[in-house]
Order: structure tokens, then sequence, then C-alpha cells
């Protein structure tokens, strides 16, 4: 199985959010607010990947 990611951008930042917050994930992951997310999509050393499924 392969896995292809991309470059998140701002239109990806509600799906991200929801992700983080579902029940079954919000064990696993460190919620972020939205503003901390968007200074990813432009910060050099963080990038914020999606699978591109």
């Amino acid at each position: 199985m392969m896995i292809c990611l991309r470059i998140a951008t701002e239109a990806d930042l509600d799906f991200v959010l929801a992700a983080e917050h579902s029940p079954e994930n919000s064990l696993f992951v460190t919620c972020w607010t939205r503003e901390q997310h968007a200074h990813t999509l432009v910060s050099e050393d963080v990038d914020l990947l999606i699978n591109r499924d």
C-alpha cells in the first residue's frame, strides 16, 4: 500500500480540526487551535501534510 501526501492548505483546516477533535483520534493526538495550524501553513520549520487518498 502506498501513501501519497500533499501539503495542507487553508481549505483543509476544518477537516484537520474535526479529525483532531474526534473521540477516536483525540486520545492519540494533541489538539491545536486553528491559529496554530494556520501558522504551520507559512512556517519553514513545520509541514502540515494531508493524505491525498
